[in-house]
């Protein structure tokens, strides 16, 4: 993923700070390919979320703000930006769902974002990414694209959007029409059909209720069996 981290700085660097918020991208780790691949929206920025995540780490005592400082930082390392979001990952609620939903099955997992600007308010990413038309603008288009080209890489078994802007964005981008006798949606990747879900966010405040959550696991795991 090093080309598309390079990517990612160059964008930023040639962007207009009126749509950055004077942090650094959210950078790509190593993705396997043929997983089942949730898509979120654009990563959260939480001071105390790294705080906790980080306790007991060798990381305890960073500033995460400095270290992700944009234009400039003293300390920001990629191979260390990296190993934090991977222990981020391990300890953050939003994950856990994700292998939850594939209980029962060998399937691995995969997630990327729509976005990467580190951003916990979803109204201020709207005005990054967006023309007032809701047209994506020329920054939000270059981040797509970057995603884009990740989902090609990926050749993903399966697509869960977990997000209703995301998903509604996701839909549009790749002109999805439901399937009626899969109960899904289907995208063209790779030269192959990849079955797609599109939900909302699977925990927090806005989540799905739990009912909602065993089905949709119900129905991802039914669709990966018929189709793969």
């Amino acid at each position: 993923m090093e080309d598309i981290n390079m990517k990612l700085i160059n964008l930023w660097e040639t962007t207009s700070s009126e749509y950055l918020n004077e942090l650094m991208p959210f950078f790509v780790d190593k993705l396997e390919s043929q997983r089942v691949t949730y898509v979120g929206l654009n990563p959260s920025f939480s001071e105390k979320g790294y705080e906790t995540g980080l306790r007991d780490t060798l990381y305890k005592d960073i500033n995460i703000r400095d270290f992700y400082s944009f234009p400039e930082s003293d300390h920001f390392v990629l191979e260390k930006a990296l190993d934090i979001e991977r222990k981020m990952m391990k300890c953050y609620p939003y994950f856990k769902p994700f292998g939850d939903l594939l209980d029962g099955t060998a399937e691995m997992w995969n997630h990327i974002d729509l976005f990467y600007l580190r951003e916990t308010s979803q109204e201020k990413l709207r005005k990054s990414i967006f023309l007032k038309t809701g047209v994506l603008n020329k920054f939000g288009r270059d981040q797509m694209d970057i995603t884009k080209s990740i989902l090609v890489g990926l050749a993903p078994k399966a697509i869960v959007v977990v997000n209703a802007l995301a998903s509604n964005i996701f839909k549009e981008e790749y002109k999805l029409n439901f399937d009626e006798y899969h109960g899904c949606y289907f995208t063209r990747v790779s030269g192959r059909n990849v079955p797609t879900f599109l939900t909302s966010m699977l925990s927090g405040q806005r989540a799905l209720d739990i009912f909602s959550r065993e089905r949709l696991g119900w129905h991802i795991r039914k669709v990966l069996k018929d189709v793969n």
